[in-house]
C-alpha cells in the first residue's frame, strides 16, 4: 500500500511529482530542473542551490576527459534519483501547506473588498432633509417673547441668609507630594506564560497564535501526528513551509519541547529530514 503524506488522496500526490521524471534521464542530464521546479513551487531556497550543484557536476563530469569524468556523472545522477525520492514527501507537505494559505489570503482580501464596498453603498445613501415645521399659533408666539416673572425674596429670608457664617473654604489638592509611580517595579509578563508547546497544543491553542488562523492549525496538527513531533523550531518552520517573516513573528508564541521517539518504530515512518 502506497503512503499517503496529505489529505488530497494518492491522485493528487502523483500529479504534484510529475517533476521526478527528470531525474531517470541518462546521466543526470536534466536532473537540475526537478530541484529547481520543486524550489520555485515552495520557495525553497536550499533546494534552488541543489539544483545548481547538480548541473555543476554534470558539467564538470563530462568535461573531464577519460574514466574519471564518467564516474562522477553517473555518481551524480545516482545521488540525484536517491535524493528525489527523499524530498518528495517534504514537498507535497510544504506545497499543501502553501495552497492553502493561499486560498486563505485570496479569501481575505474578498472579504475586506466586500466589508469595504458595503460600507461605500451605505456612505452613499442619500439622508432625509428635516425640514423644521413652522408654528403659526400666535399666542405661542408672544409666550416666547414674554419674559420670565422674577420672584422677590421676602426682607426676613435675606436678612437670615447675611447673618449665616461663610461656608469653609475648600481644602486644595497637593499634588506635589503625590508620589510617582516607581516604573522600575513594574514587572514583566512573562514570555513562558504565553509560549504554547507545539507538541501537545490543541488545535484551538495553535489557531490562537498571530498569523497561523484555524487552516494552518489543523495543518500543523496533522503534520504533527504523521511524523511523531517537532524536534525544533528551524525543522518546524522548514517542514510546514513557513515564510521568514511569519517565523519571526510566530517564534516568540511557541516553544518545542523535547521528545525521545521509541525504538522500534521504522525508520521510513520516522520524522522527514531535509536534505
Amino acid at each position: 500500500m502506497v503512503k499517503t503524506y496529505t489529505n488530497r488522496g494518492k491522485r493528487w500526490e502523483w500529479l504534484q511529482s510529475w517533476w521526478m521524471l527528470f531525474v531517470f534521464m541518462p546521466f543526470g542530464i536534466t536532473s537540475f530542473i526537478s530541484f529547481l521546479y520543486v524550489a520555485s513551487r515552495v520557495k525553497n531556497k536550499r533546494w534552488a542551490i541543489y539544483s545548481l550543484l547538480y548541473l555543476g557536476a554534470f558539467i564538470w563530469g563530462f568535461s573531464r576527459s577519460g574514466d574519471i569524468g564518467m564516474y562522477i556523472a553517473l555518481g551524480s545522477w545516482i545521488f540525484a534519483i536517491v535524493h528525489a525520492f527523499k524530498i518528495r514527501p517534504i514537498f507535497l507537505i510544504q506545497l499543501d501547506v502553501y495552497n492553502e494559505m493561499k486560498r486563505e489570503h485570496i479569501s481575505n482580501i474578498r472579504n475586506e473588498a466586500r466589508n469595504r464596498f458595503s460600507r461605500g453603498e451605505e456612505g452613499n445613501l442619500p439622508r432625509k432633509q428635516q425640514v423644521p415645521l413652522k408654528n403659526t399659533d400666535p399666542h405661542s408666539k408672544s409666550e416666547k417673547i414674554r419674559k420670565p416673572e422674577t420672584k422677590t425674596k421676602p426682607t426676613s429670608q435675606l436678612a437670615e441668609k447675611q447673618s449665616s457664617p461663610p461656608p469653609p473654604p475648600l481644602m486644595k489638592r497637593d499634588t506635589t507630594r503625590m508620589e510617582k509611580p516607581n516604573l522600575h517595579t513594574v514587572t514583566k509578563p512573562t514570555q513562558a506564560a504565553e509560549k504554547l508547546d507545539l507538541n501537545i497544543a490543541s488545535e484551538a491553542e495553535i489557531a490562537k497564535i498571530p498569523v497561523v488562523g484555524l487552516i494552518l492549525a489543523k495543518r500543523i496538527v496533522s503534520v504533527r501526528q504523521q511524523i511523531g513531533g517537532f524536534q525544533s523550531f528551524d525543522e518546524f518552520v522548514q517542514i510546514i513551509g513557513l515564510k521568514e517573516h511569519h517565523a519571526e513573528r510566530i517564534k516568540h508564541h511557541v516553544e518545542i519541547s523535547k521528545f525521545e521517539k521509541p525504538a522500534t518504530q521504522p525508520s521510513r515512518s520516522g520524522r522527514l529530514i531535509d536534505y
